[in-house]
């Protein structure tokens, strides 16, 4: 099945326009990361383990983003990447999450999905993370 195709179809629009209301809250933001964290963690023994360090990214990126540390990422990424996880934490899905062995196959393809999508804005990012730990190391 085509996730990505299915997501763009049928639920993009939707989660785009929460995530859009969602990021307008420093708040409302912090504790979607916060929620999607947990819930990563939670699973993180099983198909999480595929795209954890993309996950990773994800949340780390936002937590500098809502602090204002980084700024320097298009907001249609930053879009993308909540209505990512807005679709990772939604229970009922393309595949309902409560399916065992099936269910985050398309939570986990639309997570790599918005990765590939945004690669570019997530390698400045790292470039950049880089940089501020190794000037943080020197002090």
């Amino acid at each position: 099945m085509d996730f990505e195709k299915k997501y763009k179809e049928n639920y993009y629009d939707s989660f785009e326009k929460k995530a859009e209301k969602i990021i307008s809250s420093t708040e409302k933001t912090s504790q979607l990361i916060n929620d999607a964290m947990e819930k990563a963690t939670k699973i993180s023994n099983g198909p999480v383990d595929d795209i954890w360090a993309n996950l990773q990214v994800f949340f780390d990126l936002m937590k500098d983003w809502i602090k204002g540390n980084y700024k320097n990422v298009p907001l249609g990424s930053i879009i993308m990447i909540t209505a990512s996880i807005i679709y990772f934490l939604t229970p009922f899905d393309i595949i309902p999450d409560f399916i065992i062995g099936l269910g985050y196959i398309d939570d986990l393809s639309i997570i790599s999905y918005t990765f590939k999508q945004i690669q570019n804005d997530i390698d400045k990012y790292q470039i950049w993370k880089s940089v501020r730990e190794l000037g943080n190391s020197l002090d």
